[in-house]
């Protein structure tokens, strides 16, 4: 048994699978994420600036769980500047907002509360499988300038999570899942 400082008392089985089943990755599939904590940093290879970002599941079978991602700042790339960009259009922060020319520190702040459309994919990081970025559009289905076309976005008032993307149709066209 464990008491915590506010003098509640656990027990080591239930924090185990607790911290057990925050670790696990959600299933691949889009979902709508909130950010709630994005803090400035270097990159460790680079040193180049980047925010890194927290973010919850909104909503779904998978809501509550955590999720992270880093945007990288890469002056010297145009293609991965152009990625940054687009990624940060589809939680609202578009040309408008770098139009008032804000700091790094700014930017992250910004970014805290938004919500967006994210795929999830999985991959291993040291050892462990964790869930990554794959695609990040807005709410409402439109997709940032510059970005392709997806099918299988889910809507702001449609399912979020685990959404099958949409297989191609004869003529070739992917079309979204019924609902």
């Amino acid at each position: 048994m464990l008491t915590d400082g506010s003098g509640t008392t656990h027990n080591w089985k239930d924090l185990k699978k607790r911290g057990d089943d925050a670790t696990k990755p959600a299933e691949p599939g889009w979902y709508v994420v909130e950010c709630v904590k994005a803090e400035v940093k270097k990159a460790s290879t680079t040193g180049n600036p980047m925010i890194s970002a927290q973010f919850k599941i909104a909503e779904g079978p998978a809501a509550g769980k955590t999720v992270f991602t880093n945007f990288n700042v890469t002056p010297d790339s145009d293609f991965a500047l152009g990625i940054f960009f687009n990624q940060l259009a589809a939680f609202g922060l578009d040309d408008a907002f770098f139009a008032t020319d804000p700091s790094i520190e700014q930017l992250a702040a910004s970014l805290v509360t938004r919500k967006a459309n994210v795929e999830l994919g999985i991959r291993a990081w040291q050892g462990v499988d964790r869930n990554e970025f794959k695609n990040v559009r807005r709410l409402d289905g439109q997709v940032p300038a510059g970005q392709p076309v997806a099918a299988g976005i889910p809507s702001a008032t449609g399912p979020s999570a685990a959404t099958p993307t949409a297989a191609p149709t004869g003529d070739g066209v992917p079309r979204p899942p019924a609902f």
